[in-house]
């Protein structure tokens, strides 16, 4: 069975935002980025349930957008949150 889970890509990519957490020096930033990627985590594995259901009850895979969508949101928080510390770091080098 697929799962976005245990996919490469995202056990890539959960590496790499696992990274750029754990060099984070501002203690609320790395609090909230930790909370969003425990999220992401958390969404993704929803996505799996709900596209295992589907898959096993034969509904139509097009209502997955939903759930798609919750991802890709806290997946987008969490990568502008990186992105904007990393900016600010950066600056005041």
């Amino acid at each position: 069975m697929l799962s976005l889970l245990k996919s490469e890509r995202f056990q890539t990519e959960y590496k790499e935002l696992t990274a750029r957490i754990g060099i984070i020096n501002d203690a609320d930033v790395k609090n909230r980025a930790s909370k969003l990627l425990e999220d992401l985590v958390k969404k993704v594995k929803e996505f799996d349930m709900a596209h295992m259901d589907m898959i096993a009850t034969r509904q139509n895979l097009t209502d997955m957008n939903t759930e798609r969508d919750k991802v890709m949101v806290v997946r987008r928080q969490l990568v502008k949150l990186l992105d904007d510390w990393q900016k600010t770091t950066l600056k005041s080098k």
